[in-house]
C-alpha cells in the first residue's frame, strides 16, 4: 500500500481544534518536507494559537502528524498558493 502526504488545515474553535482543509501533495516523503519547509509561520506551536498546518504521513489508514507550523491568515493564504503550486507540480510535472 502506498504511503503518502497531506497538509491539514485546523483552526481552534469553542469545543476544541476543527480540521477545515486537507491538501494530497505528494507520495514522495522528500518532496512533501520541501512543500512543508517552505510554508509561512511559526514551527513553535502553542494550543492557543488559531490556525494551524500539519504535514500528515498516511499509511495503511494510519496518519501520523510529522510536523506542525502556526500562521495567521494571511500566511495561511500564502500556504495555500504554496501547497497548491507545489502539488500541480508533483502531479503533473514530476512524474
Amino acid at each position: 500500500m502506498e504511503t503518502f502526504y497531506q497538509i491539514v488545515v485546523e483552526m481552534k474553535a469553542l469545543h476544541g481544534r476543527r480540521e477545515i482543509g486537507r491538501f494530497l501533495i505528494s507520495t514522495d516523503r522528500e518532496f512533501a518536507f520541501k512543500t512543508f519547509n517552505n510554508l509561512k509561520g511559526k514551527t513553535n506551536v502553542l494550543q492557543s494559537q488559531i490556525l494551524l498546518l500539519n504535514l500528515l504521513e498516511i499509511h495503511r489508514g494510519s496518519e501520523l502528524i510529522i510536523e506542525s507550523v502556526a500562521c495567521n491568515l494571511e500566511e495561511l493564504a500564502e500556504n495555500c498558493k504554496i501547497i497548491t503550486k507545489d502539488a500541480f507540480k508533483f502531479f503533473n510535472l514530476e512524474k
